[in-house]
């Protein structure tokens, strides 16, 4: 199947899905964050269970966050980067970092649940929440930690 017909089967199941479940966030939404097109283009197939999918793509996001940010406030001992990049945050900061975390994991393990239990009610709910924690919580403040990070790493960085 070409990337055209796999995307166009994409977005005609996506439609379908979102009046199945009811949720309020637009392709545009998720696309934005999530990047759903490219996912289903790695996968290159549109499961049966597309809510799944789209959610597993959702979690496996924010997993990627939250191995990021663990390594700020928790350091592995083993590496450099992580210890540096660390120590650039005072115990504050490090605070609202892992405020940030339980916000994620609240979400990552509802996902776990919703798995389990099969409830599209909460498959709903979880969409629309990952857009919204991600939008009105999240980007501003990861903007802000990686600027942080980045610009310690410029001031060490050879001219």
């Amino acid at each position: 199947m070409t990337n055209s017909k796999l995307l166009d089967e994409f977005e005609q199941e996506f439609d379908k899905m979102k009046k199945e479940l009811g949720f309020k966030s637009s392709f545009q939404d998720l696309e934005k964050i999530f990047f759903l097109k490219d996912f289903i283009q790695n996968e290159g197939y549109v499961s049966t269970n597309l809510s799944r999918m789209i959610c597993h793509r959702i979690s496996k996001t924010f997993n990627s966050w939250t191995s990021y940010l663990h390594g700020l406030v928790i350091p592995n001992p083993n590496s450099m980067m992580s210890v540096k990049e660390s120590k650039i945050f005072e115990d504050e900061e490090k605070q609202k970092i892992i405020n940030l975390l339980n916000d994620i994991m609240e979400l990552v393990s509802r996902n776990t649940l919703i798995g389990l239990t099969k409830d599209k009610k909460l498959e709903a709910q979880f969409i629309d929440d990952a857009v919204d924690l991600w939008n009105n919580k999240l980007d501003p403040k990861f903007v802000k930690i990686v600027k942080k990070v980045n610009t310690s790493w410029k001031e060490k960085a050879s001219k």
